[in-house]
């Protein structure tokens, strides 16, 4: 005879639990109110509420604020939704690296296209698919935008990319650490004895007309942090060493001429850190016009580690934000339990060294 004790609200569950199993509580159907169901197992509404956490926390159904419990089949518990890019720069790679690892895990990762959505419209597309995902992935640029309507479902939330944005939503934050990334830049370059390394930064110009938006400037503000701190730790001037510009992809001449312009100073760089990796095509345009070799007369350093590094020869050393281990993170953080307070997981990046690189002359 089985002696171990169950408490009211673990029978309650099983009871519901049973329901749902054999199809009389359909999938993405609602379940009895709170009050409905503590009248229908005579206890009280705080067993009623125990039970219905203890099915969300193991996947069975959604909790939704101001709109009650709804059933989610188990299957649906091992889905992955992911809101983000699907071909910006480095997000594509992630979100491959994600269905990967997620696949491999038995999880089914599927995605809502978030680049450039008016947020009323973001914000329906996910909320038609939260009743069959149990955990969202959401890049942070995007966090804001539905932190709310995530706050009102049951699903587990990860956040991943550069920035923690938004309110203190109990929810896992995986990112990338970009202030880290220029370190290794900068130290990789001054350990190959270059003194003037030259800062490539989108966005990092005088305000214009048009302000940028907030998650873009925090960006901007750590980037030149870690530069000018990893200047500062390897004894180098970094005054005047930030060249702002911006480079399009697939624009050959966007960026050139103020690269040129650079290489044409009287004490020109004797290399470059791009704060993305295609930015990297401009370098070398103005170095060929200029004729320049790389990494002979300049050395290049990207990052990110996109398949932008394999597109021009020689191939550019780059620094890897590592977006498998990323996904690896965020398929283990699905296998545990949520989290009841915000949660910060950092990424180490890595150097990846090719032949953009040499000792200075």
């Amino acid at each position: 005879m089985n002696s171990t004790r169950v408490f009211r609200y673990e029978a309650i569950a099983a009871a519901l639990l049973r329901d749902i199993q054999r199809g009389r509580l359909a999938n993405g159907g609602r379940l009895p109110s709170e009050p409905a169901l503590a009248r229908t197992f005579k206890v009280s509404h705080l067993t009623v509420r125990r039970a219905l956490s203890r099915l969300a926390g193991d996947g069975y159904v959604s909790r939704q604020r101001g709109r009650g419990t709804f059933v989610t089949s188990h299957p649906s518990s091992r889905t992955i939704l992911y809101v983000g890019e699907f071909e910006g720069h480095f997000y594509r790679e992630l979100f491959l690296a994600l269905r990967a690892r997620a696949q491999a895990a038995q999880y089914r990762a599927f995605g809502v296209e978030a680049q450039d959505a008016d947020p009323r419209e973001l914000q329906r597309s996910v909320r038609e698919h939260l009743n069959e995902a149990a955990v969202v992935v959401v890049r942070d640029i995007h966090y804001p935008a539905l932190a709310a309507l995530l706050a009102d479902n049951s699903c587990r939330v990860i956040v991943v990319g550069d920035l923690r944005l938004g309110p203190d939503l109990p929810a896992h934050h995986v990112l990338t650490d970009r202030m880290r990334a220029l370190v290794l830049a900068v130290d990789h370059l001054a350990d190959l004895g270059h003194k003037r390394i030259v800062l490539a930064c989108g966005g990092a110009s005088h305000p214009s007309s048009t302000p940028a938006p907030r998650p873009r400037l925090e960006l901007v503000h750590s980037l030149l942090a870690g530069y000018r701190g990893a200047m500062d730790a390897n004894g180098l001037e970094n005054s005047c060493a930030v060249l702002p510009f911006e480079v399009e992809p697939g624009v050959p001449s966007s960026g050139v001429a103020a690269v040129k312009h650079a290489l044409s100073a009287r004490r020109p760089p004797t290399a470059f850190v791009c704060d993305i990796d295609f930015r990297a095509r401009a370098i070398y345009a103005a170095a060929a016009e200029l004729k320049l070799k790389i990494p002979r007369d300049v050395s290049v350093v990207g990052l990110y580690d996109t398949p932008w590094c394999s597109a021009w020869m020689p191939e550019l050393t780059s620094v890897s934000m590592r977006e498998v281990a990323i996904a690896d993170t965020v398929v283990r953080l699905c296998e545990g339990a949520p989290c009841k307070e915000p949660m910060v997981f950092r990424i180490e990046p890595l150097l990846v060294r090719r032949h953009s690189t040499c000792p200075a002359g």
